[in-house]
């Protein structure tokens, strides 16, 4: 899992997130089966990129939505990123056809989302900018297996995102399935349990985290389980499994 990766970033792709929770992507869609995957604030397309070609290449078909505002607003420092950013339509098709990508791309903003022709399999917020429509819109354009994905999740990132997925779930239209470093997945309510237990029960991913376990809450008068995934262990859950393991 983790030398394919590497091995993407010395081709030059740079996903821009945490390599644990790309991984655990990836072996959600497995369970899956994801054939429609959805991106919502692409930049540079280097997630979907990863996803196709760690997950099953050319077996998915990836739309990409960007509006280049970011591009448009700091023009100044795109050349000074680092890493491959695109300067507009052309550059990207052109970056996503070199990768092989099986692509439809949209030059909008997400306050205009199309009609997908097919129900989306896996679709990842990436644009700081949704709102209740934008989820309302993911929850409705679901496939029955379907996983709405969330990058920055972070509180000091994307406080306003958590809050418009937790309303949801208090609605009951989805669940929580897994919380990573810095991404998290919702599923269609009911259909969680099966993804954590066989992401659970997964050795090599136990072998790969140094923490996937299950967590538990109650919101508003409701139980709630879903898996935590860490790289590094915590000192409590270091010592916790010295002792069971007494």
């Amino acid at each position: 899992m983790e030398s394919k990766l590497e091995e993407l970033k010395k081709q030059g792709y740079n996903p821009l997130t945490n390599d644990p929770d790309l991984v655990l992507s990836v072996e959600t869609l497995k369970l899956i089966g994801a054939t429609q995957i959805w991106e919502l604030g692409c930049g540079s397309g280097d997630w979907s990129i990863c996803i196709d070609k760690m997950y099953q290449p050319g077996f998915a078909e990836y739309h990409l939505i960007d509006n280049f505002q970011f591009t448009n607003l700091h023009p100044d420092i795109i050349n000074r990123l680092g890493y491959y950013w695109p300067k507009d339509e052309k550059d990207i098709k052109k970056h996503l056809s070199e990768a092989e990508l099986d692509y439809v791309f949209y030059n909008i903003d997400i306050a205009n989302l199309p009609a997908p022709k097919e129900p989306i399999d896996c679709v990842r917020l990436d644009t700081a900018r949704e709102t209740a429509e934008t989820i309302q819109w993911c929850v409705d354009n679901l496939s029955k297996n379907g996983i709405i994905q969330c990058a920055d999740i972070r509180i000091n990132k994307s406080f306003q995102k958590v809050m418009l997925m937790t309303e949801q779930v208090i609605k009951g239209s989805i669940e929580l399935v897994w919380l990573g470093e810095g991404e998290g997945v919702w599923c269609r309510k009911g259909k969680g349990k099966y993804l954590r237990d066989k992401l659970y029960n997964d050795p090599d991913l136990q072998d790969y985290f140094g923490e996937l376990r299950y967590n538990d809450s109650t919101l508003m008068g409701q139980y709630y389980e879903y898996l935590r995934a860490r790289l590094k262990q915590t000192r409590y859950a270091k010592v916790r499994e010295e002792l069971i393991g007494k």
